[in-house]
């Protein structure tokens, strides 16, 4: 998307709207729009230059950096500007989804899907909620810096659940345009497999729990 390679471009330098125009292509009003919805997420801040032709500079944030880093990345990211590892399913749920209640939620929900598409993207271990996999916190954290999800904090007086806390994930509207593309790259069979998981997106953390304990044990993980 124009997003993309408006991060990407000024990721090279800071550079006032018509050369970013000129760099990146596309009509006046697509770049405009875009430009816009970066200056809003925080990816992409605007100063006045002090001297004359006082031209509108753009640049990158600390966030903007970060998300373009990732872009541009070894570790996660393709020439085509799509990640090509592990980040693509966390990314690909959120867009099948829409929000993810819960680390515990988002934990299960990438182990059942793990066993339905036979990856070996995660190490999972048995914890008192059933597998868990460090991989998971830290490509949210990851994804989070890099501007392409949000997470934000749910505190609960009193819950059905055993919790009090809950960490509730989300895309970006940048983090939208890519996911979108991840999800249209990925196979049928991978696509299916994540819609069939949409029942435990909306059921209650305790019918996903009993569901996961009664179909695994520590030993399937062994």
């Amino acid at each position: 998307g124009k997003a993309i390679e408006i991060l990407l471009a000024l990721r090279e330098k800071p550079m006032h709207f018509t050369e970013l125009q000129w760099k990146v292509g596309g009509s006046l009003s697509t770049v405009q729009l875009r430009v816009e919805e970066l200056l809003r997420e925080g990816l992409i801040a605007e100063e006045e230059q002090k001297k004359w032709p006082f031209k509108r500079i753009l640049k990158l944030t600390d966030k903007g950096m970060n998300a373009a880093r990732y872009l541009q990345g070894l570790r996660a990211v393709t020439s085509t500007g799509l990640p090509k590892k592990r980040e693509k399913w966390m990314l690909a749920l959120m867009h099948a989804f829409g929000e993810i209640k819960g680390s515990t939620r988002l934990q299960k929900l990438l182990f059942l899907l793990s066993r339905e598409l036979k990856l070996s993207d995660y190490n999972h271990t048995w914890h008192i909620y059933g597998p868990y996999s460090p991989e998971v916190g830290e490509d949210s954290r990851e994804l989070e810096s890099s501007g392409l999800i949000q997470v934000s904090e749910e505190i609960f007086e009193e819950s059905e659940e055993d919790y009090k806390r809950r960490l509730n994930y989300k895309l970006t509207p940048f983090g939208e345009v890519l996911a979108a593309k991840v999800f249209d790259g990925l196979s049928e069979k991978q696509k299916n497999a994540i819609r069939s998981l949409q029942k435990f997106n909306k059921a209650s953390l305790s019918s996903l729990l009993d569901y996961v304990h009664s179909e695994y044990s520590p030993r399937d993980l062994m």
